[in-house]
């Protein structure tokens, strides 16, 4: 019996162990890693150790000897791994952790501005512009020349990093991988420039009440106009549709009705997902008959209502087309440009 019994209290002791909740220190405290030291606000980031003490009240992580993060602090402290959320008051240095008379060594952190988006850039160039096999606003197809280099978002920007901006979450299906959508074009346009603030570039608008100026000569994150858009979701095609609809766009027939996180359909061949469908995108444009003479970096300043492109996920294959122009859809989020 009693064989047993220091088997089940060995067991015991070594599923304590294991659950980092109930590990008993022995030893002096240890950092042996860090998930990541390339962080943003509202992440978390995790020290990895050994024997970090569990009553020890007087433990903390120090951020560039000025933020301190006791245990009541942290989303957990366990004996073998600490988590806490990393917020605004920390910035790009370094941390440690001291633990009574036992201090760590130093371990350097990057906190970016916000949750990170990837980009890419995008060279000057030509395109025909419209349709002639779609809606009569789709014509006249007219050649355009696009002559500014453009940084662009890949996807569509998250809802993660919207809320994180805005304070605040319009899309009805909440998720923070998901594309923010329901964004009110203003709204939008206040996101562009508070994005723009927090990495030090010029704002593209200038807002007084309702009233928005673009200066297009800015180097802040804006919305693409209507013609940048179809120039960077055709990237070179001469179709209005993708070869394979399917492999490429989330709509009505294979979405579910719901969106859809991105980076799951195809890249077009500019490498940017989503263009088509999943959610529709604001333009800066206002939606208003072509222009036939305009074709040079054209902005249509003048109409009755915003322009979205794109389609979303609810939309049938007739709107899932590069040429097809939108005004009165909801289901709209973002995709940034700026210029380079």
């Amino acid at each position: 019996m009693k064989i047993i019994l220091y088997i089940l209290i060995a067991l015991i002791l070594y599923s304590c162990d294991s659950n980092n909740d109930f590990a008993v220190s022995s030893g002096s405290p240890r950092v042996t890693n860090i998930s990541k030291n390339i962080t943003f606000p509202t992440d978390t980031l995790i020290i990895y150790g050994k024997n970090f003490p569990l009553y020890n009240d007087s433990a903390a992580i120090i951020f560039n000897d000025s933020v301190v993060f006791q245990k009541n602090d942290c989303l957990f402290w366990r004996a073998n791994s600490i988590g806490i959320i990393i917020d605004e008051r920390i910035l790009s240095g370094y941390f440690y952790l001291i633990f009574g008379k036992d201090t760590s060594e130093l371990f350097n952190i990057t906190v970016l501005p916000y949750p990170p988006f990837e980009t890419t850039t995008i060279n000057p160039g030509s395109f025909k512009m419209g349709s002639t096999t779609g809606f009569e606003d789709e014509l006249p197809v007219r050649n355009i020349y696009i002559t500014k280099k453009i940084e662009v978002s890949k996807t569509e920007i998250t809802q993660r990093l919207y809320e994180f901006i805005s304070k605040s979450n319009p899309s009805p299906i909440k998720d923070n991988s998901l594309p923010v959508f329901n964004v009110d074009w203003l709204d939008a346009i206040i996101f562009c420039n508070r994005l723009s603030e927090k990495d030090g570039l010029k704002a593209a608008y200038f807002i007084n009440d309702n009233i928005v100026i673009f200066d297009t000569t800015a180097n802040g994150w804006r919305l693409p106009t209507e013609a940048e858009w179809e120039y960077l979701a055709r990237a070179g095609s001469q179709t209005d549709v993708p070869a394979n609809i399917y492999s490429s766009a989330w709509f009505n027939e294979n979405s579910g009705g719901i969106p859809k996180i991105g980076k799951q359909k195809l890249p077009n061949s500019f490498g940017l997902y989503d263009m088509l469908g999943n959610v529709c995108e604001w333009c800066w444009d206002l939606y208003a008959d072509y222009n036939p003479i305009d074709t040079i970096n054209p902005i249509q300043n003048f109409g009755s209502h915003r322009i979205h492109r794109g389609g979303c996920f609810l939309d049938s294959k007739s709107f899932i087309r590069f040429s097809s122009r939108q005004s009165q859809n909801n289901l709209v989020g973002i995709r940034l440009v700026r210029n380079k």
